[in-house]
């Protein structure tokens, strides 16, 4: 095509499509007014297509460029009509798809984010952050669907793990598909040593990050009843130092689970004050009572449950119960 293209913009007497005409023509000069009224037409016709195709190559720039400004200033609804703009001049653009599927997902519309991203999917089968995206709602939908309903009426929904396997297969150093896993496994399948498995994967991987490595050892302590911490000792330091940088910025990062998680490493490294510290700077920096209560209910039905002591956890728990019971006032 492109060869093709670029003969016709030169018009050139030698040219393929001209010679490949004549052929056609048999030599009949009489036939020359009518090839070169062809010739002359494809070429006027390649024009008026560059035209457009440049026009429309224009718009859909200046629809992304106001997108992710409107993005920046935290628009996410004038940053969906800007990627809708875009996509009616280019519906495969995979780049503005799976950014408006990541807009509709951070509003809470999952069901319209999950379209979009099956979509890439299917424009771009090799797109791993596409799978990952398409997986971890397909997860979510399915946690909100009893596993008894799932099982005998509803064997045909998918439930996320085909295709976050599909995004670790494309992108196996990607530690957040492999923690995604990890939670399909445990809130979707029930599978404690299998979740266990993908989060300690993930930490391994990822140098130690604080999200998949609390999760695996909770879910360590959950499944055996037993912490074995001096295996990961150098990773909790590096998930430390990750959470730390977070609190110093202004404002914090990611609050309360910034310090939430530096209350939990220091309580894995056995430091009472900076685990009570750290957890009473989370309760403070908390927008909503939920938040209290999952750091409440994880470090309850994973430690305390199976029996396992560290020093001030039952105080950290107390400190918990205190907020929630006074956020209930």
């Amino acid at each position: 095509t492109n060869a093709l293209s670029e003969t016709l913009k030169r018009n050139r007497l030698d040219s393929p499509v001209r010679l490949a005409l004549r052929a056609q023509w048999g030599g009949n000069p009489g036939a020359a007014p009518a090839l070169e009224s062809a010739v002359q037409s494809m070429t006027d016709g390649l024009a008026a297509s560059t035209a457009v195709d440049d026009w429309r190559k224009k718009e859909v720039e200046r629809f992304m460029r106001d997108a992710e400004e409107a993005i920046r200033l935290g628009d996410l609804d004038m940053a969906r009509t800007h990627y809708w703009g875009a996509l009616r001049f280019d519906p495969q653009n995979i780049i503005a798809r799976m950014r408006l599927g990541l807009a509709l997902k951070k509003q809470g519309n999952g069901s319209a984010a999950l379209e979009e991203f099956t979509t890439v999917t299917k424009f771009a089968p090799d797109y791993a952050e596409a799978w990952k995206e398409k997986g971890i709602l397909e997860g979510q939908i399915a946690r909100r669907i009893p596993k008894d309903v799932r099982n005998e009426n509803m064997k045909w929904l998918a439930d996320g793990s085909a295709s976050l396997k599909r995004a670790t297969l494309l992108n196996p150093d990607d530690f957040d598909a492999w923690s995604s896993l990890g939670g399909i496994f445990k809130n979707v399948h029930g599978d404690l040593a299998g979740a266990k498995e993908m989060y300690a994967h993930a930490a391994d991987i990822s140098d130690g990050h604080p999200y998949p490595l609390l999760n695996a050892l909770k879910l360590e302590a959950q499944h055996t009843g037993k912490l074995d911490l001096k295996r990961v000792r150098e990773q909790l330091k590096d998930a430390e130092k990750l959470r730390l940088a977070q609190t110093l910025t202004t404002p914090p990062t990611d609050t309360p689970w910034c310090y939430f998680d530096l209350a939990e490493l220091r309580l894995y490294q056995r430091d009472e004050n900076g685990f009570l510290e750290h957890l009473k700077a989370g309760i403070q920096s908390s927008t909503a009572g939920w938040q209290v209560e999952t750091c409440r209910n994880t470090l309850d039905n994973t430690l305390v449950a199976r029996g396992i002591q560290l020093p001030g956890l039952s105080k950290g728990i107390k400190l918990l119960d205190d907020a929630i019971a006074s956020s209930g006032k």
